[in-house]
């Protein structure tokens, strides 16, 4: 049995799935309550009404940045210009039911700060479904896209500011029909060490998503959708109300206080979050608005963003873009590398801009007033619809109370997924 190493940390589980896979006969027809190897995963087993499936991820990059400004707060490579090589995601996770009510998944990643990603429990209402646990709670088109099938190497930029939920601990309701979804959570903070915290998080998400014209197997859709996120007792989590700069790019970029708003005494605050794309065959457009306003116990102190992105995604090859129940899933090439083709060849473009006023208390003086615009050119090639290679070229133009810095950089990532 071979034991598996990420990060110093060593762990047998995958290896004895493996084994206990290779292991498991696979009879011609399995009989009620017989276990099977399921084809469609590339590690599953189904033994009745139950299944259990490993998948993950791996995601390598190579990182080359610049910064034009003396900025020495952060202290990764890519602050001064030199190139960084490091493993963005390693995660594996599990994912099954019990029976035809009960599902569960549970996911880890080794490389994160928060390693632990899902884990929950699914409950199956007839048309609804019913999630107790830490998930991603259902709020922006961008973030309800896995990074698998994510054109670009990070989403926005305003996935890594305060506006974003991401994983929460919660409650949900989610149900779908055939061109609409809906989803609604209740939720606390997720599992951060603040050991500065002294009262829960608390919050809302919701969103709504209707497809008036779909034809998936063309790639053929309109998408319109909105999100609303409320969250309150900021005060009292410090963790909350800083930019979380997870991702080298948006490090480089916005550096670790452009979103912060500790000090302000915030109390609550809201987001609105409309969201529209279009796609045609190969090509696809898509955009979306945030507009965060909050309430405090002094109203001078109140703090409001906007943000926005658009971007563009055409395949040369002629792969039609997957959408299904209001996100982007895989797209498969008609040829795979080593199957008589070359595999996918995609080009994106992505535009994005975000603007952060706030009444600065601490310190006293000038009102805080930040703003980023951003470009991002990337190549794609989907060797397999499992395997892609992509370069990605992003420079944007920095201004932190009207202090001007055009940090650049190339991005290159090697991803695997199973």
């Amino acid at each position: 049995m071979t034991l598996f190493c990420l990060r110093d940390k060593c762990t047998l589980f995958l290896s004895t799935v493996l084994l206990t896979v290779l292991l498991l006969p696979q009879p011609t027809l399995a009989a009620d309550g017989a276990c099977k190897i399921d084809e469609k995963a590339s590690i599953g087993i189904i033994c009745g009404d139950a299944s259990l499936a490993l998948s993950g991820r791996i995601h390598i990059d190579y990182l080359a940045f610049s910064r034009d400004d003396s900025d020495g707060a952060l202290t990764d490579p890519i602050n001064s210009g030199r190139a960084s090589a490091n493993d963005r995601r390693t995660r594996i996770a599990l994912k099954g039911k019990v029976n035809k009510v009960l599902g569960y998944k549970f996911g880890y990643d080794f490389t994160s700060s928060t390693p632990i990603k899902d884990m929950y429990l699914n409950i199956k209402m007839s048309a609804l479904n019913l999630r107790l646990g830490q998930f991603k709670m259902p709020f922006s088109l961008a973030e309800m896209t896995s990074s698998r099938f994510y054109p670009f190497t990070e989403r926005p930029l305003t996935d890594d500011n305060v506006a974003i939920p991401g994983r929460k601990m919660g409650v949900g309701l989610f149900t779908k029909g055939s061109q609409w979804t809906w989803g609604m959570a209740l939720h606390t903070d997720n599992y951060r060490n603040d050991d500065n915290r002294t009262e829960s998080l608390f919050g809302f998400v919701t969103r709504l998503t209707y497809a008036p014209w779909l034809e998936a197997k063309k790639g053929n859709y309109v998408h319109l959708g909105i999100g609303y996120r409320n969250a309150s007792n900021l005060e009292g989590n410090p963790a909350q109300q800083d930019f979380d700069g997870h991702s080298p790019f948006s490090s480089a970029v916005l550096g670790t206080d452009i979103y912060s708003v500790k000090g302000q005494g915030l109390e609550s605050f809201n987001v609105f979050n409309p969201e529209v794309a279009v796609g045609w065959g190969a090509l696809g457009i898509q955009g979306e608005l945030w507009t965060m306003s909050s309430s405090a116990e002094v109203s001078a102190h109140e703090v409001d963003m906007t943000a926005f992105y658009i971007q563009g995604l055409v395949w040369l090859t002629g792969e039609a873009n997957a959408y299904k129940d209001g996100a982007f899933k895989r797209v498969k090439p008609l040829k795979p590398l080593g199957e008589g083709g070359i595999g996918a060849l995609g080009f994106a473009v992505r535009y994005q801009n975000t603007a952060f006023e706030a009444d600065r208390v601490v310190g006293g003086g000038d009102k805080i007033d930040r703003s980023v615009n951003a470009v991002s050119i990337a190549a794609l090639w989907r060797m397999h619809a499992h395997v892609q290679l992509s370069f990605e070229y992003a420079f944007a133009t920095r201004d932190i109370d009207g202090t001007e810095t055009k940090p650049k950089g190339f991005q290159m990532r090697l991803g695997i997924d199973w």
